[in-house]
């Protein structure tokens, strides 16, 4: 009888081990990019900010790779964030963040808006109404 609970027990303990060392390592990047701009990502040309990347990954070595144009800037972290400092960015752009882990990669993109009025004249938007110096 003794056999069969240490039998048993060593079995349980293998299916545990297995089941949360597949959970912890098998998790892909799941990104939000949040920017200090606020919702509508909306700011004047090359005025500094910041975009942080943060995903659910549990504490992999995961490197975030931030690009826009020519622009290509790496971070690596086992926090699940990293934050990148920005400043350049003089027309509307769309941000890429490819995030690699051990178990796989995903990518994630934002635009940036950078509105001007180039001319004198009437506007007309639905949206947030930010106007910034120069043309």
């Amino acid at each position: 009888m003794k056999k069969i609970r240490l039998k048993l027990f060593s079995r349980l303990f293998a299916i545990v081990t297995l089941f949360v060392t597949t959970f912890a390592f098998s998790q892909t990047p799941s990104l939000t990019l949040t920017s200090s701009l606020g919702a509508d990502n909306i700011t004047c040309a090359n005025t500094a900010f910041t975009l942080t990347v943060s995903d659910t990954t549990l504490s992999l070595s995961t490197t975030y790779t931030l690009s826009y144009g020519s622009f290509v800037s790496s971070q690596n972290t086992t926090t699940g964030s990293a934050t990148f400092s920005l400043s350049g960015v003089s027309t509307e752009t769309i941000i890429t963040v490819n995030a690699e882990n051990p178990n796989g990669s995903v990518v994630s993109t934002t635009t940036i808006y950078v509105p001007r009025l180039d001319n004198s004249g009437t506007i007309s938007t639905t949206a947030p109404l930010t106007i910034c110096n120069g043309g």
